[in-house]
């Protein structure tokens, strides 16, 4: 039951705060690993560790971003996408249609 809990919760704060959102994450990881007989504390050691290099790693990557381009969601990521997406598919009925 906490598995389950756990990974509404980390599904549920994906978008919000980085530290919450990991922690989680970590919460859901030992819970599983917990099912199968493995030992929680060691397990919840080697998350927090990946979890401290993960948030090492996050600031340069931000870093080497580019900032200039605007990150896009919901109906504007659909309308970006909606191209590249009647292209696949035209492509998948010409194949179908060859085939």
């Amino acid at each position: 039951m906490l598995t389950l809990a756990a990974a509404w919760f980390a599904y549920g704060l994906q978008r919000t705060d980085y530290v919450v959102f990991t922690v989680a994450i970590t919460a859901t990881i030992v819970f599983v690993l917990a099912v199968d007989h493995a030992s929680e504390v060691l397990t919840a050691w080697h998350r927090q560790l990946a979890t401290m290099l993960g948030g090492i790693q996050r600031p340069g990557g931000q870093a080497t971003k580019d900032s200039s381009e605007p990150r896009l969601r919901g109906a504007q990521y659909r309308a970006a996408l909606a191209p590249k997406i009647r292209k696949t598919r035209d492509q998948a009925k010409l194949s179908q249609q060859m085939g």
